[in-house]
């Protein structure tokens, strides 16, 4: 596995979702801006999952974060848990052009669950 030095975040940790392990993201990481991600993002519970990352069907929202402590992966690992892994992928960037990032893919079981059509947790 290569260094994790960019997250996309397209779910409780983006910022405007309100929730406090964005807090902990802030503080080790300076914000790259927006982009986009193939896949399908689902409405797990409370919570969204990025799914069929590698299929390119639909587009997912998300702010890119540079990680400037590293350590903050152990604490992003335990926070997203078993249902997640962590895959680097391509992002599209708002700014134009493209980025590698890593991004936490839902790996529990999809059956019932809702598809957020317009790939944006903010806007669902």
């Amino acid at each position: 596995m290569s260094e994790r030095s960019v997250l996309f975040a397209y779910g409780t940790l983006r910022a405007g979702a309100g929730h406090p392990m964005h807090d902990v993201l802030a503080a080790a990481a300076v914000p790259l801006g927006m982009g986009w991600v193939h896949g399908t993002l689902l409405l797990v519970e409370d919570y969204p999952g990025l799914v069929d990352a590698a299929s390119g069907c639909g587009r997912v929202r998300g702010d890119l974060w540079a990680i400037r402590d590293p350590r903050v992966w152990d604490a992003l690992d335990a926070y997203e848990g078993a249902e997640y892994r962590c895959a680097e992928l391509t992002a599209e960037l708002d700014s134009g052009g493209s980025q590698r990032v890593w991004v936490y893919l839902f790996e529990g079981d999809r059956v019932g669950l809702q598809v957020l059509q317009s790939g944006d947790w903010l806007t669902p």
